[in-house]
């Protein structure tokens, strides 16, 4: 898949109101940890353009109690101009004091499976 490729799909995450979708993985970790934000937004301050050629970023998930972010990487996260971005980004929470933890789609749909076939455990004790 090329970067105009991934560029294309980028766009499909918004519905057609301009509203963010989220995607299958983060549903799926969301399912899982429901106690975190979604989609957290950090200013990055004054001079923030400058230091961080951004004015903001965005956390997929965010721990307030714990200064936590979890961030989910799928495809996109392979191209040299993403991992520049991911860097920038863990480098800008790294100073916030907030520890950046990434989890692949491929990951996150292991734990997703490990936890549903448990509940389909726990409910096959309860009603077989």
């Amino acid at each position: 898949m090329n970067e105009l490729q991934l560029s294309k799909n980028a766009l499909k995450s918004f519905d057609k109101r301009g509203k963010f979708d989220f995607t299958l993985h983060e549903n799926m970790f969301a399912s899982l940890f429901p106690n975190f934000e979604r989609q957290v937004t950090f200013g990055t301050g004054k001079n923030g353009l400058e230091k961080w050629c951004t004015k903001k970023f965005t956390a997929d998930f965010y721990d307030s109690q714990n200064h936590i972010v979890i961030e989910i990487d799928g495809a996109s996260h392979q191209t040299e101009r993403q991992q520049i971005v991911d860097r920038m980004k863990e480098l800008f929470f790294f100073e916030k004091g907030i520890k950046v933890y990434r989890i692949s789609n491929e990951k996150v749909k292991e734990l997703f499976e490990q936890e549903t076939k448990k509940g389909g455990e726990i409910l096959n004790g309860i009603f077989c």
